[in-house]
């Protein structure tokens, strides 16, 4: 995701069912992952939306890559937040994340939108 087309169509399917399939309170795009704080809606079960938001990416990014290889992982590291600490300790690595890498504030896509818990 170094390519800012390709970090804008991650964006665009991260995205795409936010509000509808499910919320998301933050996210950060990183060179070679994403951090991202999502609440399926009722109905709906994380792993299959991971799954389809993975898919659909990585056949958008491919294309513009030019490229049939594996874009994403198999796995995703899902943790339950249980509390507005652990949500807090969760919001701050995210926009951390970022900076710790050494990224430019503008190279690379974050978000907050805090709906989860104030």
């Amino acid at each position: 995701m170094r390519r800012s087309d390709v970090r804008s169509q991650v964006e665009l399917c991260l995205l795409q069912f936010d509000g509808k399939r499910y919320d998301i309170d933050a996210f950060v795009l990183m060179p070679n992952h994403v951090h991202a704080l999502i609440k399926p809606a009722l109905g709906y079960d994380l792993s299959t939306l991971l799954q389809r938001i993975k898919g659909v990416s990585a056949n958008h990014c491919n294309k513009l890559l030019g490229c049939k290889s594996t874009f994403w992982m198999d796995e995703s590291y899902d943790h339950i937040v249980r509390d507005v600490k652990e949500l807090a300790a969760f919001r701050n690595y995210i926009a951390g994340n970022r900076t710790k890498a050494g990224l430019e504030p503008d190279e690379y896509s974050l978000q907050f939108q805090s709906i989860l818990m104030p």
